[in-house]
């Protein structure tokens, strides 16, 4: 018997869809699946996947919705949450500028997980009571940091020197505007302070903004090929996650996005530009608490200070690997590349043999 299963397909900035669609093709036998735009997410009874038994999320959808309710319980569909990041910025009831609706959580069957921890602190951001629906798998888009062919992957999408060190840099996307950081003055930085270093040090940047940042950049980018820009549309255009070359990379320079818990994983160095930190722990919050703990880095709070730890990371200084690794365990219960494989055998396998 085949099950259908519908996945929701936003982004490619690290999508768990992206990464357990490709594990489903091997699965033809058992698994008829299909991806739609994630705007379809809002109709789970939408003719295109109304029959679908299992449905995979990475984001929010209105599973409150009366008609969502009844196809729900007409068909007894499973709906699979896999979210899109670990949260160290506030969620839920803990984001100080805005309300949240928790009704949107309500009607999941089942959460990925990273372990205890990641369980712990989204469900009592989103006062989930029931902690037995979080099953610990870790997340399919870490499948992507264990393949083996990112560098061959990154060599596809730029024309880049196979010899130089690569530095990725990948900011959140920030509710509202900061009085101390500008995306396009991070763009001047790099392409006009750091140029001389870019060339003395065979270092290439990347720059993966969010699609809202983008807009403000047009223009912006010189024409070096020491730097390099990663858009939605490069990625959507050549149907690729960004996590299938991240470990392509040498360096994660970030801020508040949990993109750095998933590079982890990968033992390398992360530093964190955050200059407009205490803004932004006023405005938004954050989730996990002292910053300073869960990020296991150096902190720049000015671009001199960024220069001067890039400096002392190309002389070969990692003051933090020990913090990296004692992190990476308390957060990652699995650290082995094989997710997908679990959320198949311990969630769609046994509803697969109980219909």
């Amino acid at each position: 018997m085949i099950t259908d299963i519908t996945l929701y397909q936003r982004g490619f900035g690290g999508a768990n869809n992206i990464a357990f669609e490709r594990y489903l093709k091997d699965k033809s036998n058992v698994i008829r699946f299909k991806t739609l735009p994630y705007r379809y997410r809002n109709y789970l009874f939408h003719p295109s996947s109304i029959f679908s038994k299992i449905h995979f999320l990475t984001h929010d959808a209105p599973l409150d919705h009366y008609a969502s309710r009844i196809a729900r319980l007409a068909l007894n569909t499973k709906v699979i949450q896999s979210w899109h990041g670990f949260p160290l910025k506030a969620l839920g009831k803990n984001i100080k500028f805005k309300e949240t609706d928790f009704k949107k959580k309500h009607g999941t069957t089942f959460f990925l997980s990273y372990g205890d921890l990641y369980t712990e602190v989204f469900s009592e951001s989103y006062n989930l009571k029931n902690i037995h629906n979080f099953i610990s798998t870790g997340m399919p888009r870490n499948d992507l940091l264990y393949q083996g062919c990112s560098k061959n992957r990154l060599y596809d999408l730029f024309d880049t020197n196979n010899d130089a060190k690569r530095v990725i840099y990948c900011p959140t996307f920030r509710d509202q505007s900061s009085h101390y950081y500008k995306f396009e003055e991070v763009v001047e930085y790099f392409s006009k302070t750091l140029e001389k270093l870019l060339t003395e040090a065979n270092l290439e940047i990347y720059l993966k903004p969010h699609v809202r940042d983008l807009k403000l950049i047009k223009g912006l980018i010189p024409r070096s090929k020491r730097i390099k820009l990663i858009t939605d549309e490069l990625l959507s255009v050549t149907y690729t996650d960004l996590y299938e070359i991240l470990n392509a990379f040498d360096l994660l320079i970030t801020d508040y996005s949990s993109i750095y818990i998933d590079w982890l994983l990968t033992g390398k160095p992360v530093m964190f530009f955050v200059p407009d930190l205490k803004e932004y722990e006023e405005i938004r919050g954050f989730t996990l608490n002292p910053f300073n703990k869960w990020t296991p880095g150096p902190k720049s709070f000015n671009f001199n200070s960024l220069t001067k730890n890039i400096k002392d990371w190309l002389s070969g200084t990692d003051n933090y690997s020990e913090e990296r690794e004692r992190l990476t365990d308390i957060i990652h219960q699995h650290q082995d590349g094989l997710s997908s494989d679990r959320v198949f055998n311990q969630i769609i396998s046994p509803i697969i043999y109980s219909t």
